[in-house]
């Protein structure tokens, strides 16, 4: 009637320590880098170009002025 200790609906066994090796958490955790690494460095670069290239000051050293 109801469904069975260790199942998905009372259709398939689980065995009871089911978890991922080492190399299983790497791989999927290393499934985004790629793009997230691009973005960080696209960031980093284009702030690079606005302080030297642009000339803009940064919002850290106006605020410093601010409070002074």
């Amino acid at each position: 009637m109801g469904m069975e200790t260790g199942s998905v609906a009372g259709k398939l066994p689980l065995e009871e320590d089911v978890r991922p090796s080492f190399w299983t958490k790497l791989v999927y955790g290393s499934g985004d880098w790629s793009l997230a690494s691009f973005g960080t460095l696209r960031q980093v670069f284009y702030a690079i170009f606005l302080t030297d290239a642009v000339g803009w000051t940064p919002v850290w050293l106006r605020l410093q002025h601010w409070w002074v």
